[in-house]
């Protein structure tokens, strides 16, 4: 350090651009918004225009911003983590200097989480990584079942002369008008019969020869599923108007500022009502999952929004498998630039339907009963005392969807948030039938068993285990037991009592399982998990590079093969519900496959990577980043090394 005089300092700030800057210039004020799925569609198209004319000039945005969108002279993107692909990378950078008008800067904020650090040391893997050509299996039987839907609806619109008041045919005008039980979707059953000769034809062509689906049958489950979304509708309808009679009550006994709230209430569920029947018939049954949208086929869950300001702007939905945490009772949400809580769920005026299950860590299976008595304490699986911390029998429900509470205001948004609790590992309880088992053609020892609609499970515990409480009448949760509440609409619950529940996903898509009876060296025992995880992780890793597809459309698991016993099968699952098509072609390349887990554990092309550890060029990624402690290459590299090597002979079991 060292004294500076008045000459010092012209001579060394004359010319420096960012003191000029910083001292003369005018500041800028910050006008900053967030640009994300949870807003409605109009609700994003007003940021975005007010970004493009600069009335907002700071835009914090998610992958929604990635696609579509020319905001024209953006100068610079600050990423607040490092993006979990090249493929993300380049194309949230790629946001900025899409005009020649001078340079442009994406800057990238490094968490303090394994991932991020890996990259953080080490950008170029991320920034010039190669990026898979993406596929789409267009014989996937959802999405081709919602294309033959949309194929139906335009000719029946067409036929029917269905009429609409305005540019676009709402819900209440093809549900509800005249009235339900003569409404457009009334009639939609019997058109299809009328109209099933003439239209199977051209419907055949929209069905690909390698899609399962035959024309009549998906014009029987067309009819099908519009009247499960009928009937959804149906009692989401029905539970405001239960919830708008119990206010109107409540309005009425009340007095003064108790009344005013009561009516406040009251205004809010009519307006969720009203919002529900204004809602485009296109928005509504692409949400439903029954046309097609810009989304694969997926399962999801909604977090009613039941705040009066904030309904008409928002759009909370998750994939459930994620929802069942992040819109779990007392999870903290940020949409919009502001924080709202979870405060129970949805029950769309249904009965909770309870069940039981135990998860046993030994044999990574699941057992489900209709009640907890019926869960002995063996496991009826690997015969021995259940271990893990889901080894003890556990009520769950499985939500359809959550709310917050309408009596609790949007917060501001804080410097954080709480994490939402942890969900379980996947786990396979619906597989291939014993019978279906078949020894692979090329691989002598090795059988697999096959199933379009395998079932998967995965749970969420709660805090610290803890489970979450919930009244099972009107489905608010809380931390402890109340002596009295308010119903989250806003009237009074009567009930006292509260259930102590799992939340839990279960989906359906195709699964393949593969046993290694026949092979020699037999592979360890299910509980060596170490083994299993890095064998499980390695094998995805292969087939995504084999089958050239993004890493996040398969994943896999592993458990024991049947009752007393723990020999270990390996599970590979497609991520996307009812299937892409990938694990049928695992199948077909298996041969490939392993070879490929064989040379990413031996022969890791990061010359610095412990074999009896792993690194990002061989197991490591950033979905996996929190069981790294449990990835050793060399442990699947010795066992697959001898089994190759020998031929993969047959042995006696």
């Amino acid at each position: 350090m060292r004294p500076l005089n008045q000459e010092d300092r012209e001579r060394c700030w004359g010319n420096h651009h960012w003191y000029h800057r910083y001292t003369e210039t005018t500041a800028l004020p910050l006008e900053v918004k967030e640009h994300t799925a949870q807003l409605s569609n109009n609700a994003g198209r007003d940021y975005q225009r007010k970004f493009t004319d600069a009335t907002i000039n700071v835009l914090s945005s998610s992958t929604t911003f990635e696609l579509w969108v020319d905001v024209g002279q953006l100068k610079s993107v600050f990423l607040r983590n490092v993006p979990p692909t090249a493929a993300n990378y380049i194309q949230r950078a790629g946001r900025a200097g899409r005009r020649r008008e001078g340079a442009a800067y994406a800057v990238t904020y490094a968490r303090s989480i394994p991932h991020d650090q890996v990259h953080y040391h080490e950008p170029m893997k991320i920034v010039r990584g190669t990026i898979p050509v993406p596929r789409i299996n267009i014989a996937n039987p959802r999405l081709t079942q919602r294309h033959i839907n949309s194929f139906l609806l335009g000719h029946y619109l067409r036929d029917a002369g269905v009429a609409t008041t305005g540019q676009q045919m709402t819900v209440k005008e093809f549900f509800l008008f005249p009235s339900a039980e003569r409404c457009a979707a009334a009639q939609y059953p019997a058109w299809v019969a009328n109209r099933r000769a003439d239209l199977l034809v051209p419907a055949r062509h929209i069905i690909d020869r390698q899609c399962p689906l035959q024309a009549e049958a998906a014009f029987q489950q067309s009819v099908d599923l519009l009247g499960k979304v009928r009937q959804a509708l149906s009692d989401q309808l029905a539970a405001y108007q239960t919830q708008a009679r119990e206010l109107e009550e409540s309005v009425r006994a009340a007095k003064g500022k108790e009344r005013w709230v009561a009516l406040k209430n009251l205004e809010s569920v009519n307006r969720l009502e009203g919002q529900l029947q204004d809602e485009r018939l296109i928005d509504h049954l692409a949400s439903a999952h029954w046309l097609p949208s810009y989304a694969f086929p997926q399962d999801v869950v909604k977090l009613l929004v039941r705040q009066p300001n904030l309904t008409d702007r928002m759009r909370l939905e998750r994939d459930a498998e994620y929802g069942i945490a992040e819109y779990a009772p007392g999870a903290e949400v940020i949409a919009d630039g502001l924080l709202l809580v979870s405060r129970g769920l949805n029950l769309q005026n249904k009965e909770l339907e309870i069940l039981a299950y135990r998860a046993c860590s030994r044999c990574n299976r699941v057992h489900i009963a209709s009640a907890l008595r019926d869960i002995l304490p063996m496991c009826q699986y690997c015969g021995s005392r259940a271990l893990g911390p889901r080894s003890m029998p556990r009520a769950f429900v499985v939500p359809h969807g959550f709310t917050t509470a309408i009596d609790e205001p949007a917060q501001e948004v804080r410097l954080n948030r709480l994490k939402p609790p942890p969900n379980s590992e996947v786990f396979l309880i619906q597989g291939a039938r014993p019978e279906s088992f078949a020894p692979h053609p090329q691989l002598p020892g090795i059988s697999l068993g096959y199933r379009a609609d395998g079932e998967l499970f995965r749970a969420n515990s709660g805090k610290k285990f803890q489970q979450f409480r919930l009244c099972r009448y009107c489905g608010r949760g809380f931390d402890h037991a109340p002596k009295r509440h308010t119903k989250p609409w806003g009237s009074e619950c009567s009930n006292k009592t509260l259930t102590t529940v799992d939340l839990v996903c279960r989906f359906h898509t195709d699964t393949l399982q593969i046993r290694f009876d026949g092979i020699h060296p037999a592979p360890p025992n299910v509980d060596d998990t170490d083994f299993w995880i890095s064998f499980q992780t390695a094998f995805t890793a292969a087939a995504t590079d084999v089958l050239i597809i993004p890493p996040r459309d398969i994943a896999g698991t592993f458990r024991s093969q049947s009752e007393h016993g723990l020999r270990g099968e390996l599970v590979v699952y497609d991520r996307v519900p009812g299937g892409a098509g990938y694990v049928d072609r695992i199948r077909d390349e298996l041969p490939c496959i392993l070879e490929e887990t064989l040379r990413r554990v031996k022969e890791c092309r990061n010359p610095e990577c412990d074999p009896q550890g792993s690194c990002y060029a061989c197991l490591r990624s950033f979905a996996n980043q929190f069981q790294w402690e449990h990835l050793h290459r060399n442990i699947v590299a010795d066992w697959l090394s001898d089994v190759l090597d020998r031929g993969a002979k047959t042995t006696t079991v």
